[in-house]
């Protein structure tokens, strides 16, 4: 039987759920089912949700309901025990950790003030064991002033988790945001109506990881170049400049051959690729398969600069210290002239 279905013919004591909720404690919970977990649900209610999770996760689930009802002690049968106390009192979250052990998930259906929500999340979220989970249901209160909330209040719960999104993307911040608890312990931030998902976890900076035959990727790029087109060019000129394929590095699977790289280049910085333009300018001043020329290098990157190119402008600065003011205007007055061609075939 499903979650919904039990829900659907609950006969014991009450259960209030908002009904788009049981697809997603499915998706986050399932992995439980039978299982010797430690599941909390703060705020009890009529004391019906304890007994479906009781049957949901079977005998060897242990079910811990919070509230600050002392009548809800009535609800205590097997396998479900009842603690009073404040959810935002860490002094109490830290005494029901102590007698029950590491929670597997929390699911917070406690007061909803933005306030609580807000403490219960940063107390016991680390708390909670690495591969867990952490629900925050009923969120529309925190769009709600009688809840400490209201539509992008900075106390409200919503709010914190929006920050949280870069959090959870901080390895791409360039050091912008360093990575912190949140970062290294978190898989997933699940944004539903009116209830988030925390899926914890070990989350190590990502690595792209690219399979296939490198063979396969070199004949587009040439079909690409026999129609003309800038970014195949770009590409092609690129495996020829390093003599290695652009997805596998080390196969070896294009021949280095400078002359080529800048034939490929130059096609594509014709037409205005300020990538190749880039590159273009680079080999010149190298005299890498053309000869060197510090004021064609300039001119193709000052074009690059002209037209956007976002490290253009350091590149030139770079090539221009060792460059006399004369070489550095008659650079400057060739870009300023160039146009784009149309684009062109091998």
């Amino acid at each position: 039987m499903t979650l919904w279905a039990d829900f659907l013919n609950n006969t014991g004591r009450p259960i209030t759920k908002s009904t788009h909720y049981f697809p997603i404690y499915e998706k986050h919970f399932a992995r439980f089912v039978g299982q010797p977990i430690t599941f909390i649900e703060i705020g009890c209610g009529a004391g019906g949700s304890l007994q479906m999770w009781r049957r949901y996760f079977g005998p060897h689930a242990t079910i811990i309901g919070i509230d600050i009802n002392p009548m809800c002690k009535y609800f205590e049968e097997e396998q479900i025990f009842v603690r009073i106390g404040s959810q935002q009192d860490e002094s109490f979250l830290q005494a029901v950790l102590d007698e029950f052990g590491t929670p597997d998930i929390v699911l917070d259906d406690g007061s909803h003030v933005q306030g609580h929500v807000v403490a219960t999340f940063n107390y016991l979220y680390q708390r909670v064991s690495n591969r867990g989970v952490y629900m925050v249901e009923d969120l529309h209160t925190a769009y709600w002033p009688e809840y400490e909330g209201g539509l992008r209040h900075r106390g409200s719960f919503i709010e914190l988790c929006k920050d949280l999104v870069d959090d959870l993307n901080a390895y791409h911040s360039r050091n912008a945001n360093p990575p912190g608890l949140f970062t290294k312990n978190t898989v997933a931030t699940c944004f539903y109506d009116g209830a988030i998902v925390f899926e914890r976890g070990p989350h190590r900076h990502s690595q792209e990881q690219t399979t296939g035959n490198d063979l396969e990727i070199v004949k587009w790029y040439r079909w690409g170049v026999e129609q003309g087109d800038a970014w195949s060019q770009r590409n092609l000129g690129f495996l020829y400049a390093t003599g290695k394929g652009m997805y596998a590095a080390g196969k070896g699977d294009v021949a280095q051959d400078h002359a080529e790289a800048v034939r490929l280049f130059r096609m594509a910085a014709d037409q205005g690729d300020t990538t190749a333009q880039l590159h273009l300018g680079a080999m010149t001043a190298n005299g890498q398969g053309t000869p060197r020329s510090p004021v064609q290098a300039l001119m193709w990157c000052t074009i690059a600069a002209l037209h956007g190119h976002p490290n253009a402008t350091d590149v030139c600065n770079t090539l221009a210290r060792n460059m006399t003011q004369e070489q550095i205007a008659q650079a400057r007055e060739l870009a300023e002239s160039w146009r784009p061609t149309a684009r062109g075939t091998a």
